[in-house]
């Protein structure tokens, strides 16, 4: 077996991201809370969160790990700068998150999730890594966890908040299309 790649994720990945991130959390007690529904959990993961990361795609870094050309890992971020608001293009996560548990329930989600997040984000800008995935299938497996490795970009002002950052690939190949890591 060949080692994983981490690369830019472009447009093309957009389907392979969705059903990934809808696999590897389908089980997640956080979104096991939100979508309690087993039956429809997979397919409401998938659109829920392929809505969020249409608009990483769009105005975030995104970062896949590939094995053999297949996506088996995900990683997307929000470095300090980036756009505050998102893209106004549907749907939106929000709005697919409505269509499937429904409006109350939504808004339920929607301000706890908003409330939990203020409450440890840190007092300085910093890069915000909002999903890490790999399908249940490489989940364990050091190969595609070993892909990505991390690299502190410098003090950290909390213990409970640390700011991380990609260490990008150093061949020329995967290094010449790489964003340089936030600062």
């Amino acid at each position: 077996m060949s080692e994983p790649i981490v690369e830019a994720a472009t447009w093309a990945d957009a389907p392979a991201i969705r059903t990934l991130l809808a696999h590897a959390f389908r089980e997640n007690p956080l979104v096991t809370w939100v979508l309690p529904d087993a039956g429809t959990r997979l397919e409401a993961c998938a659109a829920w969160m392929g809505a969020s990361m249409d608009r990483y795609l769009a105005s975030g870094v995104v970062d896949v790990a590939r094995l053999d050309g297949t996506v088996v890992g995900v990683a997307a971020w929000r470095p300090p700068g980036s756009p505050a608001e998102p893209p106004s293009t549907l749907p939106s996560p929000v709005g697919v998150l409505a269509l499937v548990v429904g409006p109350d329930r939504a808004h339920e989600v929607v301000t706890m999730l908003s409330t939990s997040v203020g409450r440890f984000a840190p007092e300085r800008a910093s890069t915000y890594l909002n999903f890490l995935a790999v399908p249940p299938e490489h989940q364990g497996r050091a190969s595609v966890g070993c892909s990505w490795t991390w690299a502190s970009p410098g003090p950290v002002e909390t213990a409970s908040a640390p700011t991380w950052r990609p260490s990008y690939p150093t061949s020329a190949s995967s290094a010449s299309s790489r964003p340089a890591p936030p600062a």
